[in-house]
């Protein structure tokens, strides 16, 4: 910097400019998802979460984040992505990652029973039906069958639903 008054006498002085950086990054996470549990399983590994959009101001490289877990649990997960750039600036964002379990779960029913009529009857009552051997990969809600309070003589079909937690039945 130099300075020169009206009868021409200079003066010369220097100064440092610095110029920070204090612009955040921009990001805009992939778009939500949404994947069904492994089979077998009441969790989702291997979810392909997509790539964010990300841009600075200034170049250079920018560093990506995510707090993803390696295995999301059946519902909905929120995925956090952060860019920070060369200057320390960041900038956040959110994904929503849902998974549904579409696994029917299994039933097999009891032995067939053979039973007499009761009585004084042409039917039988207070049958033991057993119970069938049901599994699920999250949870059961519930088993329930179609058998009637009254077997009428002869042979009758019994049918046994289970349904789980999702809602699917078999």
């Amino acid at each position: 910097c130099t300075a020169t008054d009206a009868v021409g006498n200079t003066g010369v002085c220097t100064f440092k400019v610095t110029v920070k950086d204090e612009e955040k990054p921009t990001i805009a996470p992939p778009s939500d998802i949404t994947v069904s549990t492994n089979t077998g399983s009441c969790e989702a590994a291997n979810v392909q979460l997509g790539t964010p959009s990300t841009a600075d101001n200034c170049a250079g490289p920018l560093e990506v984040t995510n707090d993803a877990p390696a295995v999301f649990p059946k519902g909905e997960t929120t995925v956090k992505w952060t860019v920070t750039d060369t200057s320390g600036n960041s900038a956040s964002a959110t994904q929503k990652v849902t998974v549904n379990d579409t696994e029917k779960p299994s039933i097999t029913a009891p032995v067939n029973v053979a039973v007499s009529t009761d009585p004084g009857s042409c039917a039988a009552t207070n049958v033991d039906l057993g119970t069938p051997t049901t599994a699920d990969n999250c949870a059961v809600a519930g088993v329930t069958n179609d058998a009637p309070a009254s077997f009428p003589k002869g042979m009758t079909t019994v049918i046994w639903t289970i349904t789980d937690t999702s809602g699917n039945t078999a």
